[in-house]
């Protein structure tokens, strides 16, 4: 009989507004979901939205591929309600796919702190939360939870999943010297081929954002960015507004944008979508402050669009495959010069990044070491 692990995570399919956390645990389920059983505590409905998801069946157990997905409603997203459903679940382990996020973070660590979840080895993934760029963002908040958590668990033996040595060193700093941190990279998803190509590369420059539209994602900074560009620009963002006063002042900066730049916001798009909306576009503008793996980054790769973005991710080699572009965020000038640079690219060139992109992420997409870690990781924990 397999292992069982009880994941909590804040959002998962039918969701897609949340983005990369619900496609890690979701490709942790498709690629080792026949030797580990999956028992997933989620919410009953995407990220920002009001009703639940109409597919599911609503506070009781859901088979979604190889996972058991319990979907909870408002009511039972709290400590009691965790507890009641817990108690009727067997399981080896508790992954937590979250260290600061409140409800389905926070709350199943105090749970099994304070031994109303079995006493059985704890998984902690902080999904890039402890980067520099995140830490920083709500700091004080951040910083007194890391003290109480610190004090809590002083003696409980937490196992720390990390993306990245860059990611397990941002976790060893918070967290000491001797904490236990395994490493595994995220497993990619398989994306769904191009509906629509750019055939040719004919008038404005297309540069894209999509991702969730909060200070973390750095959009803000984006739009700043082509306040200085001269040339033509089409800027689209696609994204749930994560943060409405933060995009208040994103729409205030769009709005002394130069006619040059053409601004759409897109709302948010399904994942079986989001490789069509990279497909159209020649540029992905990334500047994020911190991503532990970056799904998005992978998904336009794969769908051979070149990105621009920040030294906050594991992608600074993308640099050496010709496939985009790496620039600090200390480094405007940069980006600006980058976007320049590619509005007046030929063709053949053009044609030549997205190559190297769609050629990159197979190369990650195909590299069996990373299911493997990921394998080890959980045997090493149940065992």
């Amino acid at each position: 009989m397999p292992k069982s692990l009880l994941v909590f995570n804040e959002c998962y399919v039918p969701a897609y507004k949340g983005g990369g956390p619900i496609r890690s645990i979701q490709n942790l389920c498709h690629h080792l979901g026949d030797d580990i059983k999956f028992n997933i505590i989620t919410r009953d409905r995407d990220y920002g939205d009001q009703a639940p998801f109409n597919d599911v069946s609503c506070n009781e157990w859901n088979k979604v591929g190889k996972a058991d997905v319990f979907y909870c409603s408002p009511r039972n997203q709290t400590l009691h309600g965790f507890y009641k459903i817990a108690k009727d679940v067997n399981y080896d382990a508790i992954y937590v796919n979250s260290f600061f996020e409140p409800w389905f973070g926070i709350q199943p660590q105090l749970l099994w702190r304070f031994s109303l979840l079995d006493r059985v080895p704890f998984i902690l993934a902080p999904r890039g939360e402890f980067s520099p760029g995140a830490i920083n963002i709500k700091k004080l908040k951040k910083h007194a939870y890391i003290t109480l958590f610190k004090s809590l668990f002083t003696h409980r033996r937490v196992v720390w999943h990390a993306s990245t040595s860059e990611e397990e060193d941002d976790i060893r700093k918070w967290m000491g010297d001797n904490t236990i941190v395994k490493v595994a990279r995220n497993i990619p998803s398989i994306m769904e081929p191009s509906v629509d190509t750019l055939d040719e590369y004919k008038g404005p420059l297309d540069v894209v954002f999509l991702s969730r539209i909060s200070r973390k994602k750095n959009l803000l900074y984006a739009v700043n960015l082509l306040a200085d560009i001269d040339i033509p620009v089409n800027f689209n963002i696609y994204g749930v507004i994560d943060d409405k006063k933060y995009w208040q002042k994103c729409q205030q900066a769009i709005s002394r944008l130069p006619e040059t730049v053409c601004v759409n916001y897109k709302g948010a798009v399904p994942h079986s979508k989001v490789s069509n909306v990279f497909s159209l576009h020649d540029i992905f503008l990334f500047p994020t402050c911190g991503e532990n793996f970056g799904h998005v980054i992978f998904e336009s790769l794969s769908s051979g669009c070149p990105v621009l973005i920040s030294d906050e991710t594991p992608w600074t080699n993308l640099v050496e495959d010709d496939a985009g572009w790496v620039v600090p965020l200390t480094n405007p000038e940069g980006f600006q010069k980058v976007i320049r640079q590619y509005a007046g690219a030929s063709d053949d060139e053009r044609a030549r990044r997205s190559e190297n992109a769609t050629t990159l992420a197979e190369r990650v997409l195909h590299d069996s070491d990373t299911i493997d870690n990921n394998r080890k990781l959980f045997e090493q924990v149940l065992d």
